[in-house]
């Protein structure tokens, strides 16, 4: 179980810089044991460079699902299973994120006068019920007030599994809460179509509330929130706006590595 924490003024810093002055994170070790190169045929691996060289940011989403159905049918194992949210780990560390611990959190989100758990939506019925249950199970370990807000509708797509993932969302929230969200606030964003839309509309929609401190935990797959960081990335010129908005937590929704956290203090 993993937890990482990381000041707003770095997000800024790492953002404008190249960082050299930092070690370099290596990761042959999950390079050499994750390639899948070396099995695609020969006259399609030349074309399959080409492709990853224009936009490789599909590839994960190949991978996740891949490795979900394989392992939804027994045929993977724990430890391989394990070294890939390791790898997930390490890509965040790299991110500069650092690794804390869950009392650590309560004491720093003690002071906030505004609590936000937000879970971004998914096409998997299975990935998006794992976030919102382990995003109540989160709710039930701080101990102090919150508002969910499940974020999300659908891809656009001509077809989709699901119409409405926010509204799912909180039909799984109301189920594992014992439909106690008739006394917790809870607030739908169902207008985002991808992981940026979810960022976007987080700062656009006035789901924050500028006058309060305020601490956001984000809920979602390890896989995705690497994502999710790149996309809080190309938005931390907003921070400014919001100069009560002290902390961003991510969580994983995974029960092995299930605990990524990201701080976001503001720096004055």
């Amino acid at each position: 179980m993993y937890y990482f924490l990381k000041k707003s003024c770095d997000i800024c810093k790492t953002t404008k810089s190249s960082r050299s002055d930092q070690p370099s994170q290596s990761f042959s070790k999950y390079t050499e044991f994750l390639n899948f190169l070396e099995f695609v045929y020969p006259d399609k691996t030349e074309l399959l460079l080409d492709i990853l060289k224009i936009d490789s940011s599909f590839v994960p989403d190949i991978a996740a699902s891949v490795l979900k159905g394989l392992s939804v049918n027994n045929y993977l194992s724990t430890e391989l299973l394990q070294k890939g949210l390791n790898c997930c780990r390490d890509i965040l560390l790299h991110m500069t994120y650092k690794e804390t611990h869950i009392d650590t959190i309560r004491k720093i989100i003690a002071s906030d006068k505004d609590v936000l758990i937000v879970i971004p939506g998914c096409q998997t019925g299975d990935i998006l019920r794992s976030r919102a249950e382990h995003a109540a199970e989160l709710f039930k370990k701080l101990h102090t007030p919150a508002r969910f807000v499940p974020v999300g509708k659908n891809p656009n797509r001509r077809t989709v599994d699901i119409l409405d993932e926010s509204a799912r969302i909180k039909t799984v929230l109301e189920r594992k809460l014992d439909s106690n969200l008739e006394i917790i606030p809870l607030e739908l964003e169902q207008e985002s179509l991808r992981t940026i839309h979810n960022i976007q509309n987080l700062f656009s929609k006035n789901f924050i509330d500028k006058s309060r401190s305020t601490s956001i935990f984000i809920v979602s797959s390890t896989f995705h929130l690497i994502r999710l960081a790149g996309a809080i990335n190309q938005y931390a010129h907003m921070l400014k706006n919001y100069p009560n908005l002290k902390h961003f937590i991510f969580v994983g929704s995974e029960d092995k590595v299930n605990k990524v956290v990201r701080d976001k203090s503001q720096c004055h």
